[in-house]
């Protein structure tokens, strides 16, 4: 195999006055590992570039497919809202306002009805039928929410609920007194709002525990209730969980839920204040 050499050579002068020169070889690396390690750069070079933009073009791919199913969890959800709505107008509000007129036809058919009873039975009838717009409409867009703020809303949603259902809310939210955005006041509300219709439908609880905190760098969110609970393997999805997910992605947060049967859930939220803080204007 060839050889370069480094050679080093000195001149110094000899004690009879003569000159000498030493000189001295010393063995150099294989040429061919040389030219080898050359090659190995100027391939390796191109590959490492080939490397990084398959890498990019995956990462591209992979945020474009987490916005898509982003996407279509919150286009789920709002289906899943007008379906609930609509059922709250044709169960509740509707099945009052056709009791009202068939009850009023009959007054008119009938000569044995007494006027005063029949105009008495009529606005309790009507009364209820109020409530429960109300009741649809603050659920649609609370007022309490963009003139007050989250947490008198949340108070509000919460008074609301407990004056017609048998369950005591503990709310731990007036120490929280960081601005945050209007989207952000809005997920949070639709959080809590889902949470607790799910709890009330499927899991009769006796208490239900609020609570919202700024913690380190992060505001944390903690929702429990002592009801019937449910296997997390099973239910995964049928709990309103893809609609709560939506709105932690969109805050740039993570969220995890335990539960077991017979012994109520938790659902903790964890969102970094930097992506809900209100804009500087």
């Amino acid at each position: 195999m060839p050889l370069f050499y480094i050679h080093l050579s000195s001149g110094f002068i000899h004690p009879n006055g003569g000159s000498m020169t030493a000189s001295l070889q010393i063995p150099g690396l294989p040429l061919l590992f040389m030219q080898v390690s050359v090659w190995i750069v100027i391939f390796m070079i191109p590959l490492f570039f080939v490397v990084l933009n398959i890498f990019h073009r995956y990462s591209i791919r992979w945020e474009k497919d987490k916005k898509t199913e982003l996407l279509k969890a919150m286009l789920q959800a709002q289906e899943e809202e007008r379906s609930r709505i609509a059922r709250e107008l044709h169960d509740d509000y509707g099945v009052r306002l056709t009791t009202l007129k068939l009850y009023m036809q009959a007054s008119d058919k009938e000569a044995h009805y007494n006027p005063e009873l029949v105009k008495e039975h009529a606005l309790q009838i009507l009364d209820s039928a109020i409530r429960e717009l109300r009741n649809i409409l603050f659920n649609l867009s609370p007022r309490a929410l963009k003139e007050n703020g989250l947490i008198i809303a949340l108070h509000e949603l919460a008074d609301n609920i407990s004056r017609v259902r048998h369950v005591d809310f503990e709310l731990n939210l007036d120490a929280f007194n960081m601005p945050i955005h209007s989207n952000a006041e809005h997920s949070f509300y639709r959080i809590c709002q889902e949470l607790i219709n799910n709890s009330m439908k499927y899991a009769s609880p006796r208490n239900i525990h609020i609570s919202m905190v700024h913690f380190e760098e992060n505001v944390v969110f903690l929702y429990e209730d002592d009801g019937k609970g449910f296997d997390t393997a099973k239910k995964s999805k049928g709990y309103g969980i893809q609609n709560i997910a939506a709105h932690v992605d969109s805050m740039g947060g993570n969220w995890h839920l335990e539960s077991r049967p017979n012994q109520g859930m938790s659902m903790n939220i964890e969102i970094p204040y930097k992506n809900i803080q209100p804009d500087i204007v």
